[in-house]
């Protein structure tokens, strides 16, 4: 008998993986991240901690992490789920704060370029200086 309980906990697990994989993927895409790495970024300037954010309307709440580079700003979603970098230059960003429009809804900052929208939540984005006055 224990080792049918065994089997259906592996193979609840083993459906899992199997399902979740792929819609993470998916929602990788429809983010608009990418698995590659910008080279060319310039250095580090600040690294947030996990936080949340909605990526071209995606949203993913304390796994995206901020990264500020002399070049421009990479956001980073979690290994676990998917992984993925979005890449914004400071050429084309702008930075806007915006309040809640909804009872529900956090103030957050706006992070817009030409092809991108990605709204930051908490204290995400000023922790690594990204304020409509910085940039």
């Amino acid at each position: 008998m224990n080792l049918s309980v065994f089997h259906l906990i592996l193979g609840v697990i083993v459906l899992m993986v199997i399902i979740a994989w792929p819609a993470a993927l998916l929602l990788r895409k429809m983010a608009g991240l990418s698995k590659a790495v910008l080279k060319d970024t310039g250095k580090c300037l600040a690294e947030s901690s996990w936080g949340s954010a909605r990526l071209n309307g995606v949203g993913a709440n304390n796994v995206v992490k901020i990264r500020r580079f002399e070049k421009g700003v990479q956001l980073q979603l979690i290994p676990l789920f998917g992984g993925g970098h979005l890449w914004l230059p400071n050429d084309e960003l702008q930075i806007e704060k915006a309040e809640g429009k909804r009872f529900f809804e956090k103030t957050h900052v706006v992070l817009k370029t030409s092809k991108d929208h990605v709204k930051v939540y908490g204290n995400l984005a000023e922790s690594v200086g990204l304020t409509p006055k910085v940039i």
